[in-house]
């Protein structure tokens, strides 16, 4: 990437307004995993502004959630939200000091398109995961006439931090064929976005509230543009 980011900048401009509820197919996976251990071991790489932990901290009450940004600003507001926050990990996670087979689940929400080396933060998920541990990524897709309103290093992009953006289902879901990693669902789903984030932005606003969540229902489709996740488990042999 040319121009070179200021994330505790970004992490200041971008406030996180998404509830961040546990989605179907996560639910499924960590109760499958709370039925074989009475406690288990979460990582949430990115983790933005903490909706995601917030909610397993809700529901899932004796996981001992760890976090992973390169943000110290994201993390002490996360560290102000979670009250059983068992590690915060202030590093890349291409380079991470995290010790191997930690965890029983790793989540990782719109990351991998930042890091330097995708390849290399799949690899770096296997190393930190316990063996039959999960893991789910998501990312961006888009189709070869996507349009959106930034643009980075010459090209259209949904984010201007991104380095790279996938520009198909192959090329992302290769990634994880790798040995010891069995890919258990990959799936797209449309990327909206909703309006009123705009002028929460503009007017500074980080608070949420039963309004705001309200009129952030209006969304507009993205023209060409998915998330794309990948749902995936480390073999225990």
């Amino acid at each position: 990437m040319k121009n070179k980011i200021d994330f505790e900048k970004y992490a200041k401009r971008q406030i996180y307004f998404e509830k961040n509820l546990i989605k179907p197919e996560i639910k499924k996976i960590l109760n499958k995993i709370s039925k074989k251990n009475k406690e288990f071991s979460l990582l949430d790489i990115g983790a933005g502004d903490g909706g995601f932990v917030k909610s397993i901290e809700k529901s899932y009450p004796f996981c001992k959630i760890s976090i992973s940004d390169i943000s110290q600003i994201r993390l002490e507001r996360i560290k102000k939200l979670i009250s059983n926050l068992k590690n915060s990990y202030f590093e890349d996670i291409n380079h991470s000091k995290i010790p191997s087979n930690k965890f029983n689940f790793v989540n990782s929400d719109q990351v991998i398109e930042h890091v330097p080396s995708d390849k290399k933060m799949i690899l770096e998920i296997k190393r930190i995961l316990k063996k039959g541990g999960y893991f789910k990524v998501s990312s961006v897709y888009k189709k070869s006439w996507a349009w959106y309103f930034y643009r980075c290093n010459g090209k259209w992009v949904l984010d201007p931090t991104h380095i790279r953006e996938y520009t198909s289902i192959n090329q992302f879901s290769n990634l994880f064929k790798i040995k010891s990693i069995k890919i258990e669902k990959v799936y797209i789903k449309k990327t909206y976005f909703p309006i009123a984030d705009f002028f929460l932005r503009l007017l500074k606003i980080n608070r949420m509230n039963k309004i705001i969540y309200l009129i952030r229902k209006l969304k507009i489709r993205i023209p060409g543009y998915y998330h794309i996740t990948v749902i995936g488990v480390k073999n225990e042999k």
